[in-house]
């Protein structure tokens, strides 16, 4: 006795929108078998502290990458803007005396 083939309602709905649906029963879960959350909940907790230690990491290499741009621009711009453009310019001369 062979058993038919039922379709799930995604697949006829798959399949009236014109998909190519295979019958093969394999989903991601089946693919790759994750840990039951209430044997191993260290598992789950890791992928959460991985992304927040990530998401930290990130955002102090962005601190600091904003940090060492700002020091490097205000050292150029110091370089270039001595007294003397203050000298030069009308409103530098009232300044200056």
């Amino acid at each position: 006795m062979t058993t038919q083939y039922e379709p799930s309602v995604l697949e006829e709905y798959h399949s009236m929108q014109g998909y190519v649906y295979s019958n093969t029963n394999m989903s991601i879960s089946t693919v790759i078998e994750f840990p039951n959350p209430f044997q191993h909940p260290l598992f789950y907790l890791g992928i959460y502290a991985s992304i927040g230690l990530g998401s930290a990491l990130f955002s102090v290499l962005s601190v600091i990458a904003q940090y060492t741009g700002a020091l490097r621009a205000s050292r150029i711009l110091f370089r270039f803007a001595t007294f003397s453009l203050a000298e030069r310019l009308p409103y530098g001369l009232h300044v200056m005396r």
